[in-house]
């Protein structure tokens, strides 16, 4: 069973992924590898993210469930 601590490292390292491959893709638009990526990694981080929500309640002020 995975713990609270564990699925919040797990949000925080598929946010951190995102991110960086956001800025690398505003300089390397043509990276259909980085874009497929991207997008497998932003699925990931929402269902994660949707996941620990369910479970724990609002990672911000404002739910988007």
């Amino acid at each position: 069973m995975t713990t609270r601590a564990e699925m919040l490292t797990n949000i925080e390292e598929l946010c951190f992924a995102c991110l960086n491959l956001h800025l690398y893709l505003d300089n390397h638009t043509e990276d259909i590898n980085a874009m497929d990526t991207y997008n497998k990694l932003c699925c990931e981080f929402t269902k994660a993210r949707m996941c620990y929500e369910k479970k724990y309640g609002s990672l911000n002020n404002f739910d988007y469930l």
